[in-house]
């Protein structure tokens, strides 16, 4: 499988990926959350942004979970 994993600081909302995400995403090893985006279709990214937002919220603690398309 072509997996590639990624830690997010909560505090900064930066990613650090792995080479194999980084591939994928078409982004560098230290990025931001909002910069990462590019690698989801438009129309998903909505749900993107609500997912991380549930998962992040202390009171909700959400399982970060998405499936999304590819931007193209």
């Amino acid at each position: 499988a072509h997996i590639g994993t990624w830690e997010l600081d909560p505090r900064t909302l930066l990613l650090e990926l792995d080479a194999t995400s980084q591939s994928l995403m078409g982004v560098g090893r230290r990025t931001s959350f909002a910069d990462a985006e590019i690698a989801v279709h438009i129309d998903d990214r909505p749900r993107l942004r609500k997912a991380l937002a549930a998962s992040l919220d202390p009171a909700r603690r959400a399982p970060y979970a998405l499936r999304a398309r590819p931007p193209f």
